[in-house]
């Protein structure tokens, strides 16, 4: 019996080998497999204010809430873990978070809200990051929901879109950071007649998946990203405290959406 022992030992200490080669050999297939993929970087997304996080954007900002007339911008930008073509329209989430349970007047961005028309979908800027469509894009915000699919009375979801043309489709590549149209802030209505309360309070901004669109008949699936490098995918106004930004949920891929990758 002591004999049977060390040789079952033996063979289990020799199968992780094997298995570790079997992995690697299928990790080389697919990362040779498809036109120019490149399966070694891992997908991102990341948020600031002014730029990219890759160009300095900052993670946070703070405002004194005393003008009707500044203008805060907000870059999404997103990175391949391999090359994506045909690429005519990207769609993305931002999650809106605040701090005092409820979202504040100041952040009923949404039509006939408080402040209904303070945010607008613009083309990128900083120069940290590319833009998709070298300045060729239309962008837009296609919604704005108060309390979205959780019903939390704290949230609010911003949904925006740019496209070209299917002439104008393009073909992304892995590792490089991608700028998604710019999110521009307004502060209308802070002050003065009318004005919104809720300014003050502290917010937490998550992007939260992007949808890579392509033509008809292209081969493979549409693309949608959620995974965040790290906690980059967040951006604050007026500060981090008492906001937790992990409790916004995070959009899941499909498995189809990640084999296309690779195909």
């Amino acid at each position: 019996m002591p004999h049977k022992i060390a040789t079952a030992r033996l063979r289990i200490r020799r199968k992780p080998v094997l298995l570790t080669i079997t992995i690697l050999a299928l990790l080389v297939l697919a990362s040779a497999s498809g036109a120019g993929a490149r399966a070694l970087t891992a997908p991102a997304l990341t948020l600031a204010w002014s730029d990219c996080l890759q160009g300095g954007g900052a993670t946070t900002v703070a405002f004194g809430c005393a003008a009707n007339t500044v203008t805060f911008t907000l870059q999404p930008a997103f990175t391949l873990a391999a090359t994506v073509d045909s690429v005519v329209a990207i769609e993305g989430v931002v999650d809106v978070l605040s701090q005092p349970g409820t979202l504040p007047p100041w952040w009923e961005l949404q039509p006939g809200g408080c402040r209904g028309n303070a945010l607008v979908a613009l083309e990128p800027v900083g120069s940290g990051c590319s833009d998709p469509w070298a300045g060729n894009g239309v962008s837009a915000i296609q919604a704005y929901r108060v309390s979205p699919e959780t019903s939390a009375p704290d949230r609010a979801r911003i949904v925006f879109t740019a496209s070209v043309l299917p002439s104008q489709k393009v073909t992304l590549l892995p590792g490089i950071p991608y700028n998604a149209p710019a999110l521009a802030l307004g502060t209308q209505t802070t002050v003065g007649t009318n004005a919104c309360s809720g300014c003050s309070a502290t917010a937490c901004l998550v992007f939260n998946s992007v949808t890579l669109k392509r033509v008809p008949g292209a081969t493979g699936a549409d693309i949608v990203i959620s995974d965040p490098a790290s906690t980059a995918n967040w951006a604050y106004w007026q500060g981090t405290t008492g906001l937790d930004c992990a409790v916004v949920p995070v959009r899941d891929r499909t498995w189809g959406a990640i084999k296309s990758l690779y195909r």
